[in-house]
């Protein structure tokens, strides 16, 4: 040992990471990478699922709708036929009232509305689609809504009792008015709610 020089060898610091641990970080970075891919791809996946959803129940909400306005209308043919009933067994009941609040009732939302569109149509009314299609068939849906609004509509203008026997005071100037003021017989008729028939006789009597 004595007169030998010590060489001294150089130390590798940790500052300066091998090949092989450089290998490794860029092979998990890139295993980051292709996750956080992933990640993306199903994060636009649930924003599409989550879209379908908002679609559906707003086509569930719409049907919902669809059926109150049915079971409203079956409300008004029952309301309809109740008053009619009433009116032949009472004949001096106001036919006018009664047809005034038989509408007006039918117009109500209620529970057992709801209840009776479920007996109607359960499988609709629960699941909001029915065995004879599925979503896609909502033109059918709204040509079967249209139907049933039209024929809500003939079931109100069949029951329709129009008013009867003299005219007020108010009425006759306001017949006369109209008259001059050359409205149709049919337009009168709806303003007095009269029969478009009998406005020819109602002006002979106030001309005289």
């Amino acid at each position: 040992m004595h007169g030998s020089a010590l060489v001294k060898r150089p130390m590798a610091t940790q500052c300066q990471p091998s090949s092989w641990d450089a290998a490794v970080l860029e092979k998990r970075a890139a295993a980051l990478e292709k996750r956080a891919a992933a990640l993306e791809k199903q994060a636009a996946v649930l924003d599409e699922r989550a879209e379908r959803l908002d679609e559906r129940a707003e086509r569930l909400n719409k049907r919902a709708e669809r059926l109150d306005e049915r079971a409203a209308c079956l409300d008004a043919r029952e309301q309809l036929a109740e008053s009619m009933k009433q009116q032949a067994a009472d004949p001096d009941q106001p036919v006018a009232e009664s047809y005034q609040q038989a509408a007006a009732s039918s117009r109500q939302p209620s529970r057992e509305r709801g209840q009776k569109a479920a007996r109607q149509w359960p499988d609709i009314y629960t699941t909001g689609y029915s065995d004879q299609g599925d979503s896609s068939g909502s033109e059918d849906s709204a040509s079967v809504s249209a139907d049933e609004e039209d024929a809500c509509h003939q079931v109100k203008a069949t029951y329709h009792t129009y008013n009867r026997g003299p005219l007020s005071q108010k009425e006759k100037t306001q017949l006369g008015q109209w008259n001059k003021g050359g409205k149709s017989h049919q337009w009168i008729a709806t303003q007095l709610n009269r029969k478009p028939e009998n406005i020819r006789g109602l002006l002979d009597k106030i001309t005289r």
